[in-house]
């Protein structure tokens, strides 16, 4: 696998670690171990999941679900 970044617009501590190669040994295993194959298709159905809630309204606004110190919070946040 190979992976082509850009790493000079990274806003980094130390400006050298821009230059690091991806390792594929860390800590003594292989990182491509840690990559899941059907990621896109997870992705996938989390999205039309997220759809499927937005369009029955799952995320409006549930006032009364929120405890007052809150609420008084978003309130004072507003004026």
């Amino acid at each position: 696998m190979v992976l082509n970044y850009d790493a000079e617009n990274y806003h980094l501590a130390n400006d050298e670690w821009k230059s690091d190669i991806i390792p594929e040994i860390m800590d003594g295993k292989n990182i491509a171990d840690f990559i899941d194959p059907d990621i896109a298709e997870k992705l996938e159905a989390l999205e039309r999941e997220e759809e499927m809630l937005e369009a029955e309204g799952f995320y409006e606004d549930h006032g009364d679900m929120v405890s007052p110190r809150i609420q008084g919070m978003r309130l004072a946040s507003n004026d």
